[in-house]
């Protein structure tokens, strides 16, 4: 009887386990750190805000324009499947920090590796606008990616 109310514990220590390592991916400062999901769709529906203070953690030169340096960088990464992919980024933003001075815009973008080879990119500096960002690409299998 004690062997089965452990294995019925282990079992269900194990199951909660999964089950809330499934309900959300927090975001991270360094890309050295960002989780590696198995795939896309367990970033669907997560939301985060920008953080508030300078971070530099981000590509330099930056990701989309080639010069200057990234502020406020947050990572996430996934593992590639050898196929085609498109990222849908919903912003608002009117929730982004800018706590440095010059263009307060956002760049969203996915790279090869840890601050490696950019894939795609997309940045503006209008702050007004609340829309979405399509990023794609096509990732190599087995591949880290990250956003």
């Amino acid at each position: 009887m004690n062997k089965l109310i452990f294995l019925s514990l282990v079992f269900c220590t194990f199951s909660l386990t999964v089950l809330s390592a499934q309900t959300k991916y927090k975001q991270v400062e360094s890309c050295d750190n960002a989780p590696i999901l198995c795939g896309l769709a367990q970033l669907d529906g997560q939301k985060d805000k920008s953080i508030k203070y300078l971070n530099q953690t981000g590509p330099h030169p930056t990701l989309c324009f080639g010069n200057g340096v990234a502020q406020n960088t947050v990572w996430w990464s996934f593992l590639g499947n050898g196929a085609e992919f498109e990222i849908e980024v919903e912003i608002d933003r009117k929730n982004c920090e800018n706590p440095g001075s010059g263009c307060s815009g956002l760049q969203v973008g996915v790279v090869k590796g840890c601050i490696g080879e950019p894939i795609d990119c997309n940045a503006t500096c209008d702050d007004s606008k609340k829309d979405a960002v399509v990023l794609s690409g096509t990732s190599n299998n087995c591949q880290n990616y990250f956003i």
